[in-house]
């Protein structure tokens, strides 16, 4: 899930309230040496500098609030595991069958490697798939635009594939 907060909004209302407050000091400072209107000057172009950053940051709040309406919600049962090594989330699936036209595409994608499948199997997760050549086992990642085969370090790294 995309993050809630955003820091640079939150770092931006606080500059707005640093520059107010800050503002008041000199105005205060300012009072006996040049008189109450240029101070009260003082004192309110920093109000006007502080307000226009704590809007930047409410428009920026307002912003991922609005970008984090548009993301979907996956159901728990879906979501195996969240890691925060930045692997992405596997959706479990029911499927046992690989469709013709996925086939296909693994097939060409192994022909273009110069490597001959023996057989497809459908793996537990959505998007990947087992695919046994000469006694070896690969799984492949069908995600992308393109088919990808994981290396042996993806996998044992991956939480949820390491098991397969």
């Amino acid at each position: 899930m995309t993050e809630t907060r955003n820091v640079v909004a939150y770092s931006l209302y606080g500059v707005g309230v640093l520059i107010i407050i800050i503002n008041l000091f000199r105005a205060f400072s300012l009072i006996d040496w040049v008189g109450g209107q240029a101070a009260f000057e003082v004192f309110l172009q920093g109000v006007i500098v502080g307000v226009l950053f704590i809007g930047f940051g409410e428009l920026l709040r307002l912003l991922q609030g609005m970008f984090n309406q548009r993301e979907p919600e996956l159901p728990p049962e879906a979501v195996k595991t969240v890691m925060a090594g930045g692997y992405r989330v596997l959706q479990e699936t029911d499927e046992q069958e690989i469709h013709g036209e996925l086939r296909k595409k693994v097939e060409n994608f192994y022909l273009k490697k110069g490597l001959v499948v023996e057989e497809m199997e459908a793996t537990p997760y959505e998007g990947y798939i087992f695919v046994h050549r000469f006694g070896k086992r690969d799984i492949v990642d069908m995600n992308g635009f393109k088919p990808e085969i994981l290396s042996q370090k993806e996998i044992e790294n991956h939480p949820d594939l390491k098991d397969l």
